[in-house]
């Protein structure tokens, strides 16, 4: 059965960036840039020990497979290390967002077409879950494994080596604390590429931020100066009056050679 991925995980998905070695790829280069776990900003993301907790929680499961655990957890691990991530999120208004990954708002957001994306990268797409309990661990209600398996049995799922293998590569490489919350994270998950093309139609919008500098705007002015790009449509974010939020007014091209735009 094919799922509707613009209902799943949201007809628009957003990346933040400043200037940087990767900035503007996405346009620059038509791709996106997936990154090791390993250079991640949360030690825990995608590197959480596991291997107690995976024996504890999937013994009888492993069992009636029968698989060694020490071979599967094995298995699992040069999965991890050969998965290459490309973050997004969901929320564009998001201060968090634009103060931690856009450098205090001097940077942009990204906006995607999630259908595009999916389709041209041909890249497992999945929501990112927030829990404060171990993912694999039998006692976490919030997707939890061991429920989940059990939903399988009830369902005539058969539980084998391949459908336990995904649930638990799936939760170690989509689970974060529930303090990440905020960033209502969705991933795109390639396996050993570090690069994926994209067309030009997959990206939608470019929202400048608060304090967008003269060289960030003036970077994206030449990025975008090509007939590829003439549907991207452009945002100022602005901070909205009386309000601890952020509203975002629709500009032209021209007005990224602007160092101070004029704000009606």
């Amino acid at each position: 059965m094919q799922i509707n991925v613009a209902k799943c995980y949201g007809p628009k998905l957003f990346r933040f960036s400043a200037e940087g070695p990767y900035f503007l790829s996405e346009i620059k280069n038509k791709e996106l840039y997936f990154s090791q776990p390993s250079d991640f900003n949360d030690p825990f993301d995608c590197q959480l020990e596991y291997r107690r907790a995976l024996r504890s929680a999937l013994s009888h499961y492993l069992a009636a497979v029968p698989v060694d655990i020490d071979s599967f957890a094995n298995n699992v691990d040069s999965h991890i290390a050969n998965a290459r991530v490309c973050c997004f999120s969901r929320a564009r208004k998001n201060q968090l967002m634009w103060a931690h990954y856009a450098a205090k708002h001097t940077g942009i957001c990204i906006g995607f077409d999630t259908v595009r994306i999916a389709r041209e990268t041909e890249c497992q797409i999945e929501n990112v879950w927030y829990m404060s309990k171990h993912p694999l661990g039998s006692k976490n209600s919030i997707r939890g494994i061991t429920s989940d398996l059990e939903l399988r049995e009830a369902l005539d799922l058969p539980n084998d080596h391949r459908a336990i293998f995904k649930a638990v590569a799936d939760r170690l490489l989509c689970s974060k604390y529930s303090f990440w919350r905020y960033e209502r994270e969705v991933r795109l998950i390639s396996l050993g590429e570090q690069r994926k093309a994209i067309s030009p139609k997959a990206i939608t919008s470019v929202t400048l931020g608060l304090k967008a500098t003269s060289p960030v705007r003036r970077d994206l002015y030449d990025a975008l100066n090509s007939s590829d790009w003439c549907h991207v449509k452009l945002f100022q974010a602005e901070k909205k009056p009386e309000e601890y939020a952020l509203q975002f007014r629709e500009i032209t091209r021209e007005s990224l050679l602007n160092a101070h735009p004029h704000h009606p």
